[in-house]
């Protein structure tokens, strides 16, 4: 039988070879050897945590700690192993306990900001984070978990400062790149997110997380066959890689390539792969291939087998759509509700109408006169707006048709301004719209000069650049001051079948209001009640497009469209659908083909379930499309 001294010192000889599964074993000996032994008991709690061996080695803390109830070093051992087990209550009696015996240990209140964050108590973990920030302040994983304890409380803006100080610190951490190029692009900053994933692949080309974000990031920007290119990378460096796989049938489906998206989603199917991401391209192409039957009992099955509530709310709304496209309506609507009553996005529709009210008054007709009007007379800008769903795609699609129009979509640059305009007028500037009495002339000029050069970035030849992001029907009021040449053009279709399609889609946080169907109606209303404001202060700028109008008689809007925005007509705005643009919206379907009237009251599909909404519409302001 070894000796207690021989199974310590052939322990620690395996430890400086870096040999930890023989350490172990020599010190699992040593432990049926000895109780009292501390050496053996730190030792195997340094050991078995790089095994990953989380219990053995809050095992071992404890028992040290019987023995050292004052070993600041155990209790911060105990409560990693405890935060790994995902144990969090006990992992933050430890961490705390650690601190009152070192309280200026970094790594201590760095994981106990990550225990604090787990418990959704994310200003005491900011709070934990800062400090051992102050104390260590290039530690990276500080930095690191300091960012998504910000994102969590939806502060994107120190979020992704605090990933940029992370990367300073240690180019190599891949969650801070991966967080990082996937927070600007959720958050509009595509170029950036772009230059981020590139930086990225430069310090790892095999790091296969790097090219997925790059891949998602192409396919968000319409560039589909970098995206194709990227996936067969991946390919290249794990060939069974299904993120891969699915990635690519959903870039071959979105470029309209429905035969090829099908053959690999059918090779996917038949090895029984359980995913996500599969299940909306299947059930978005199930209709083409007589397949809807067997896409609904894939969605179903997945339903069953998945828990967290994002994957549960994807699944249901590509349930919906499936059931939407056979014409079971009734079970199509079970699917949109439950997917949105997994949102838990909240609306303050108190605060919507206190933001929506601010607009009203800040540029109310006897204010606007007395505002500052920029200098810069630029044509270049078209600013589409509306509500989400309202017809914007088809319209940018029919302008960007034009060969001295360039459809530029969704743009975050006059959301970028809003945010930045306090900043100009000082620290303790009141937030967008209140700041306007504020400005000057020299400031608005200032920040036309931004917009137009981020434009020039997407393109420096065409006339007309087009903006379509939706809610800039909120910005109005800021666009004419900024731009006075600037042409405005508002999409608006059937009230209920815009809340509608709301509805059933997945639009997340963006559009929290939409997830509840009274709520929607409230919003709706607001947005109209704002664009009447624009209509009476700002007479002559805004265009108003009737979708029905436009799906009735293509032409004769399509050529009003151009005029409106200074351009000569050109025959091949008629066949938008044969440009070769890449759309990248939810619409990117529709546009593809010539015009079709079957989504005009597509709402009476849906009546008996839409009486809150339609209770809120009927109360709409008049003069306006109502029901």
């Amino acid at each position: 039988m070894e000796s207690l001294t021989h199974c310590k010192q052939n322990a620690i000889k395996a430890i400086q070879a870096r040999q930890l599964v023989e350490a172990e074993h020599w010190l699992r000996k040593a432990r049926e050897l000895t109780t009292s032994d501390t050496d053996i008991w730190q030792l195997s709690i340094q050991v078995n945590g790089q095994l990953g061996e989380l219990e053995t080695a809050a095992a071992c803390c404890e028992h040290l700690l019987t023995l050292i109830p004052g070993d600041g070093t155990a209790w911060g051992f105990l409560g990693t192993a405890k935060l790994a087990a995902g144990q969090y209550h006990e992992a933050l009696k430890a961490f705390d306990r650690a601190l009152l015996i070192s309280p200026d240990t970094p790594m201590i209140l760095i994981n106990r900001g990550c225990v604090l964050f787990q418990l959704n108590k994310l200003d005491e973990s900011i709070d934990s984070l800062k400090k051992a920030i102050k104390l260590d302040p290039a530690n990276a994983n500080a930095h690191f978990n300091i960012a998504r304890a910000y994102k969590s409380q939806g502060n994107i803006t120190d979020a992704i400062k605090s990933l940029k100080t992370s990367l300073e610190q240690n180019p190599g951490l891949v969650e801070a790149h991966t967080s990082l190029g996937t927070m600007l692009y959720e958050n509009g900053s595509l170029l950036e997110a772009r230059r981020v994933w590139l930086a990225a692949l430069a310090t790892d080309p095999n790091q296969v997380q790097f090219r997925v974000g790059l891949a998602k990031l192409y396919t968000i920007t319409g560039e589909y066959d970098k995206a194709l290119e990227q996936y067969e990378k991946i390919r290249e460096i794990q060939p069974d890689n299904t993120q891969a796989l699915c990635g690519r049938a959903d870039v071959l489906e979105k470029k309209g390539d429905f035969d090829q998206a099908y053959d690999v989603i059918k090779v996917l199917l038949a090895a029984n792969v359980r995913d996500v991401t599969l299940a909306d391209i299947f059930g978005r192409l199930c209709h083409r291939f007589d397949a809807c039957d067997e896409a609904v009992r894939y969605l179903s099955d997945l339903l069953n087998e998945f828990t967290a509530d994002e994957h549960l709310r994807d699944l249901h709304f590509s349930l919906g759509y499936v059931y939407d496209r056979i014409g079971n309506y009734n079970e199509a609507f079970l699917q949109f509700q439950r997917a949105n009553k997994l949102s838990h996005h909240h609306c303050d529709m108190q605060e919507i109408r206190r933001r929506f009210n601010n607009h009203r008054e800040c540029f109310s007709r006897e204010k606007i006169t007395s505002l500052p009007v920029s200098k810069n007379l630029s044509e270049r800008p078209v600013f589409v707006v509306g509500m989400p769903r309202s017809g914007t795609t088809l319209v940018e699609q029919i302008i960007a048709s034009h060969p001295d129009a360039y459809g530029a979509g969704e743009l975050p640059y006059m959301k970028r301004i809003v945010t930045t305009m306090p900043a100009l007028c000082g620290k303790e500037a009141l937030p967008f719209p209140l700041c306007i009495p504020n400005m000057d002339v020299t400031m608005m000029d200032q920040m036309a000069r931004a917009y137009l050069k981020s434009i020039e970035e997407h393109n420096s030849d065409c006339s007309r650049v087009i903006d379509k992001m939706p809610h800039n029907f909120f910005n109005i009021g800021l666009i004419c001051l900024l731009f006075p040449k600037a042409r405005i053009i508002h999409c608006v279709r059937h009230p209920a079948d815009t809340c509608l399609s709301i509805f059933s889609k997945s639009f997340i946080s963006l559009h929290a209001y939409g997830t509840d169907l009274r709520t929607l109606g409230q919003y709706y209303r607001e947005y109209q009640q704002l664009m009447a404001h624009w209509h009476a202060v700002f007479p002559e700028r805004i265009f108003d497009i009737n979708y029905q109008d436009l799906i009735s008689d293509q032409e004769s809007y399509s050529r009003a469209l151009l005029e409106h925005c200074g351009l000569e007509w050109n025959d091949q705005c008629l066949e938008f659908y044969n440009s070769g643009r890449t759309v990248v919206t939810a619409s990117y379907a529709q546009v593809r083909q010539p015009i079709y009237s079957s989504s005009i009251e597509r709402w009476r599909n849906y009546e008996q379930h839409l009486k809150p909404l339609l209770q809120e519409l009927k109360q709409s302001t008049p003069g306006l499309m109502s029901i």
